[in-house]
């Protein structure tokens, strides 16, 4: 006996639509559990804890750099005064590429031998930032010609008295004599 292979069935679009779509009973029943009231209600609650937990995280944050301002300014002062040892205007330091950071140890305190380190080769590349090379002002001269100002004359030079106001207006007077002779 000699038996036939089997025909392969071919679906039809029906049999391929029925396949892909879900029954309607399966859609009611996850419409009705999205519907509960108690479930929303948990919803809303997640949802309201959440907003408070972000604002919370936000204020937090917020706060959080307020504070790394503030602790940077005060590591920054405390490296101004390790370098005022040395330097005149302790601010110089940071004109170069130098930051707050670069003067910390690992715990996050200033390290006074970074800073001095630091300070001690600014000092070796340019001297006349230390404290030893400031320039003293010229000592006054006895030329008097380099004390005077702009319109300003000498001391010793004989000056007229002011005019006061008497002076001017008595000038202006003509005496009655003068116009009864004309």
């Amino acid at each position: 006996m000699t038996t036939a292979a089997p025909e392969p069935q071919n679906p039809t679009p029906a049999d391929l639509a029925n396949a892909i779509t879900p029954t309607a009973p399966q859609d009611a029943e996850t419409e009705i559990e999205r519907e509960d009231p108690t479930d929303l209600a948990h919803v809303r609650k997640l949802r309201s804890e959440n907003k408070n937990l972000r604002e919370r995280a936000k204020a937090a944050e917020d706060q959080l750099g307020t504070l790394n301002t503030q602790v940077e300014g005060f590591h920054r002062n405390e490296i101004e005064r390790i370098a005022a040892t040395t330097l005149a205007d302790p601010k110089d330091l940071w004109l170069g590429e130098a930051t707050p950071n670069d003067f910390l140890d690992g715990n996050g305190d200033v390290d006074t031998e970074r800073v001095s380190a630091h300070v001690n080769d600014l000092a070796q590349q340019r001297p006349h930032w230390t404290l030893g090379n400031q320039q003293n002002p010229a000592p006054p001269s006895n030329r008097p010609v380099e004390t005077l100002r702009a319109g300003a004359t000498p001391t010793n030079y004989p000056r007229e008295a002011p005019p006061t106001w008497s002076s001017v207006l008595n000038a202006g007077k003509v005496n009655s004599k003068d116009i009864q002779d004309r």
